[in-house]
């Protein structure tokens, strides 16, 4: 019995489904929280801060994401407003 080839844009057409799925996949994964148990490490120290103005307001824009400070409310927070743009 011989098997009939595909036709040229089912081949295709199932390529382009199976990267669309990979891509997809690839975009759930990264909001499963994976192999971390989401506690900060202690604060061992600061810089220097030229002055009371520059460490507030990198204390309001910065250390929600760039510190032993972060809360996870707020890393899945900034996920998911990412995540509305693709």
């Amino acid at each position: 019995m011989k098997l009939l080839p595909l036709p040229k844009n089912l081949f295709l057409r199932l390529v382009v489904v199976l990267i669309g799925l990979a891509i997809l996949a690839f975009i759930v994964m990264q909001a499963v929280p994976y192999g971390r148990d989401h506690a900060n490490p202690p604060v061992t120290g600061e810089p220097a801060w030229d002055s009371p103005q520059t460490h507030a307001l990198a204390k309001k824009a910065c250390f929600d994401c760039h510190s032993n400070e972060t809360t996870l409310a707020v890393v899945l927070q900034h996920r998911a407003n990412v995540m509305a743009y693709l």
